[in-house]
């Protein structure tokens, strides 16, 4: 049982079977001593959680606007519910048991620790079934006592579900099924009970609360998850900056964001670049700009798909492209195979023109990447199919076989493309004639003469792929 103490000093919803008594709501952190699940009314006793403020004001800024607070603003009610008897339990017990098909000396287990228990201490005999469990590493037996300790707390069981999904056994699913199921009926005390753990929990604790604040997080959250963003432990910054980056348009949570771009841990710098990128807004390519000169390849080459998620709004010739016509001289080559594919999805006469320019080069490989980012642009430039088909006589056959994965990912190719793919069908590398069968599933509807004919290649491995590609169309 906690209770918080006002500034006057009167006690809120006190029970004498108490175990603890927060005075401050600084010391929220021993929210963890939390047992019981609140009772059904305004009466203190064991099984109640209460939550005080000064004032109405100030209840409202830590709880929610007018969610069951008295009229004075004092004494408060965050959460209620009738405290589960240890009948009803051990009927939901047997269904839940019955559900997962647990063994039955499991259940019995359990069942003993549910009969043996009154309704005022089975949380906390489930709290202890449930550390047995995990330290005994029986999945079967933590999904259970999980399940039946969420019936019986609500709510607060959610620190010692979220404390045992730290304990990896392999299958997670029902437990993170059950906790995210007291998350969306939790309400405002979900939320506190997640804020507590982001300020005081384990690291483990602390990363996954971050994690499942994310879809319910709000603009009252941005200071405490500015100061995860700056802990000293990479693996709570980067859940941190993905909990702000659900606050879109929100102007502290894009500092926030962009202040990450500039993070020591090149993990967290690439997880903000894709977190801005993904809202969507093309103001942000002005504070990605200047990583291309991170020295860490992997991020240079997430800036470079970002800039082609953000490219494709600001139209022809924006800063966007601007940005990766720089990062096509990149030393990595990598990164400017990347800047190349992401030129091909913005699309415009100007990144035409720097793909063409690439398809030129003495470098098979730039020449091969130029070929696949042309193919999204053939309808919108007639230089692109010109280029493309030049290309597909390219003396190096990892160019050739470029050109057919460009056009598959394009999807249903139209006609004009059936005589390119027959000549290269006959092509005399292997890989350039198993490539033709990934690209000619997509030459609707006429690919089946192309799959007959490769069925009876010289080389098994494409026989092979094209005798599946035919069985496939033919169910």
């Amino acid at each position: 049982m906690i209770g918080w103490k006002t500034s006057a000093g009167a006690d809120c919803c006190l029970a004498a079977a108490e175990t603890a008594v927060v005075t401050q709501p600084e010391d929220r952190g021993r929210l963890s001593l939390l047992s019981q699940r609140a009772g059904d009314s305004g009466e203190s006793r064991p099984g109640k959680i209460c939550c005080c403020a000064d004032s109405p004001s100030a209840y409202d800024d830590r709880w929610g606007a007018g969610a069951g607070r008295d009229a004075g603003g004092v004494a408060v009610v965050c959460e209620s519910g009738p405290v589960m008897e240890p009948s009803e339990a051990l009927r939901r017990l047997h269904e839940h048991a019955e559900h997962l098909d647990v063994d039955r000396d499991t259940v019995e287990f359990v069942a003993g620790t549910v009969a043996a228990a009154a309704a005022g201490t089975l949380p906390d005999a489930l709290r202890q079934q449930l550390a047995h469990f995990l330290r005994r590493a029986d999945a079967d037996g933590r999904d259970l006592t999980a399940l039946l300790l969420a019936d019986v707390a609500g709510v607060t069981a959610l620190p010692d579900l979220v404390a045992a999904a730290e304990v990896d056994m392999g299958d997670q699913y029902l437990l993170h099924e059950t906790i995210d199921g007291l998350i969306r009926s939790g309400g405002a005390m979900a939320r506190w009970l997640l804020t507590d753990m982001i300020g005081n929990g384990s690291s483990g604790q602390r990363a996954a609360a971050l994690r499942l604040l994310e879809p319910i997080v709000e603009p009252a959250d941005v200071t405490l998850l500015g100061g995860a963003a700056s802990d000293p432990d990479p693996k709570i910054r980067v859940p941190a900056l993905e909990a702000l980056a659900g606050l879109p348009g929100d102007a502290a949570a894009v500092t926030l964001l962009v202040g990450g771009l500039q993070d020591q841990d090149p993990g967290v710098r690439a997880a903000a670049i894709d977190l801005l990128a993904g809202q969507g807004d093309p103001a942000a390519v002005a504070p990605l700009s200047p990583l291309t000169t991170d020295p860490e390849p992997r991020v240079r080459r997430r800036l470079a798909y970002a800039l082609g998620r953000l490219g494709r709004d600001e139209g022809d010739g924006g800063p966007a492209q601007a940005t990766l016509q720089i990062m096509l001289r990149d030393d990595d080559p990598a990164v400017r195979d990347r800047a190349q594919a992401a030129l091909g999805e913005i699309g415009g006469a100007q990144a035409a023109g720097m793909l063409l320019a690439g398809a030129s080069s003495a470098d098979p490989r730039q020449r091969a990447h130029a070929a696949k980012a042309l193919a999204r642009l053939v309808d919108e430039d007639p230089r692109a199919e010109e280029r493309i088909r030049s290309l597909a006589r390219d003396p190096d056959a990892g160019v050739r076989a470029a050109v057919l994965s460009g056009l598959a990912t394009v999807g249903d190719i139209t006609g004009r493309w059936e005589s390119l793919v027959n000549a290269l069908a006959g092509d005399s590398d292997v890989t350039v004639r198993h490539r033709v069968v990934g690209t000619a599933v997509h030459l609707l509807p006429y690919p089946d003469e192309i799959l007959i004919l490769l069925s009876t290649d010289p080389s098994g491995f494409v026989r092979e792929a094209a005798a599946l590609a035919l069985s496939r169309r033919r169910r």
